[in-house]
């Protein structure tokens, strides 16, 4: 399916494959800046459509990260919950003018993470977070 070099989408980052398994599954994949590898790395072809969800789910990691209290947060889980909801949408076809479920599931993940830090702000008078 991919061939070493090709445009492609893994977790979000836009970079090309840079090894192939004998199966044609791609085993390494390079953003210029970091390598990624494993026996079968889970990546999308690069098509602007793609780009345009890999970057909205970007904004929706960049969004959480601006809440007060996010370092506290499991990363590792959002960040995987949120590639998911991508890779979901970059699967799914829709009719022009029609909003992805997977794009509505993103902003969903977001508002009640907003509402969560919000409500959880104080125990017993004392502040969970620091705040920047």
């Amino acid at each position: 399916m991919y061939k070493v070099g090709d445009w492609v989408i893994h977790s979000l980052d836009i970079g090309q494959v840079i090894k192939l398994n004998a199966d044609g599954t791609v085993r390494e994949f390079s953003d210029g800046a970091f390598s990624s590898s494993s026996n079968d790395l889970n990546v999308r072809p690069l098509t602007l459509r793609n780009k345009r969800m890999a970057e909205v789910f970007k904004y929706y990691e960049k969004e959480i990260r601006s809440l007060p209290g996010e370092n506290a947060l499991n990363w590792p889980d959002i960040h995987g919950h949120l590639v998911g909801l991508a890779y979901q949408a970059m699967d799914t076809t829709q009719r022009d003018g029609e909003t992805n479920a997977a794009v509505l599931r993103g902003q969903e993940f977001v508002q009640k993470v907003r509402d969560q830090l919000r409500n959880v702000d104080e125990v017993d008078g004392i502040r969970l977070f620091r705040y920047k």
